[in-house]
């Protein structure tokens, strides 16, 4: 009954049963041999006592079966919650990042003067509104990002480009960022005499990787510099051709031992980052680090401690040249890792 019923098909149970059904029997084949009346008493005590320890076992493990199942019920319950919040907080995410990416491009046709000249103490607000709404913008996307990585609904189309043309690229775009902080941002890259040509997705490894480290080490550097290098390693490395390895050395914030073992979680927040970064979602580092992952690199960041700075490298493996392919992120090797503690994008 207990197993057709409680699906109680469960080896605890069933000893417990027999342990009980062994023990009852065992006392009351005593009656046949027991010859005084007193050993009789004894022995139908003893019987009763444990007809009713069986009786409170079973309806225990009965119960704990009945809770068992309203448990599994409730996380059913909870799994279907959570399925409908997500869609919804991807359809209020569209939309949000939908009307940021319209107000941008009004506010930069205003800036560029597409409806004629904008008074100068205009301006200064239009070119700080286009920027909090860009920062709104990539906010909303990293989270969005984030989602879909988690799921592995990511595609990554893989295509060979030119890796160091790229990282100049990006550099030069930040250069306004980090000169609007009073940073010295530089780029340079090993003259090999051979192409820097790698095989991935060139927008994502540009916006989820370079991008992300970069502006990182921008927001967490008060003062100083940011210094952007790629070189080759044919020597040693990921793959068989060596490896590209991508290093961005900052004189920022640092990251201390504390905020090391958070280093790379989801939504990782360090004990004063967003005292630093008060617009950080925590979500930008854990984006790079699957990206890097899905390509079959690695990143890791290094610091000697607080105040200190801090140096981020990404190695990507050196691959043979292929022709442009699709990649599910579901088959992604790795996975897991995060923003970083105290600093994060």
């Amino acid at each position: 009954y207990l197993i057709v019923r409680y699906k109680a098909f469960n080896i605890k149970l069933l000893a417990a049963q027999a342990l009980i059904f062994a023990l009852v029997a065992l006392i009351a084949s005593e009656f046949f041999f027991v010859r005084n009346t007193t050993n009789k008493i004894l022995t139908g005590v003893t019987l009763l006592l444990a007809i009713g320890f069986g009786f409170f076992l079973v309806r225990s493990v009965k119960r704990e079966i009945e809770q068992r199942e309203r448990i599994e019920k409730l996380a059913e319950e909870l799994q279907e919650t959570n399925g409908r919040q997500e869609t919804l907080i991807h359809f209020i995410g569209h939309e949000v990042k939908g009307f940021l990416t319209k107000d941008s491009a009004s506010f930069a046709s205003l800036i560029d003067g597409d409806f004629g000249p904008l008074p100068e103490s205009v301006k200064p607000f239009a070119c700080q509104a286009l920027a909090q709404s860009r920062d709104g913008a990539r906010s909303v996307t990293d989270i969005l990002t984030a989602s879909n990585q988690k799921k592995g609904s990511i595609i990554y189309t893989k295509e060979p480009f030119d890796l160091k043309a790229l990282a100049a690229e990006v550099t030069e775009k930040l250069k306004p960022v980090a000169e609007g902080k009073g940073l010295a941002l530089t780029f340079s890259a090993d003259d090999t005499g051979t192409p820097y040509i790698f095989t991935g997705d060139k927008g994502k490894i540009g916006d989820n990787v370079f991008r992300n480290i970069i502006d990182n080490s921008i927001n967490y550097t008060p003062s100083g510099s940011v210094a952007v290098s790629l070189k080759k390693d044919p020597s040693t490395g990921l793959g068989a051709g060596g490896k590209f390895i991508f290093t961005v050395k900052d004189t920022g914030i640092g990251i201390t031992e504390e905020d090391k073992k958070r280093l790379f979680t989801e939504g990782g927040h360090g004990k004063d980052s967003q005292k630093v970064n008060v617009h950080s979602t925590g979500y930008g580092l854990f984006i790079t680090k699957n990206i890097v992952e899905a390509h079959n690199g690695t990143i890791r960041a290094e610091s000697e401690g607080e105040g200190k700075g801090a140096t981020f490298i990404v190695e990507l493996p050196i691959t043979q040249t292929t022709a442009p392919t699709a990649y599910d992120s579901a088959a992604a090797a790795g996975g897991g890792g995060g923003a970083i503690g105290r600093r994060h994008s």
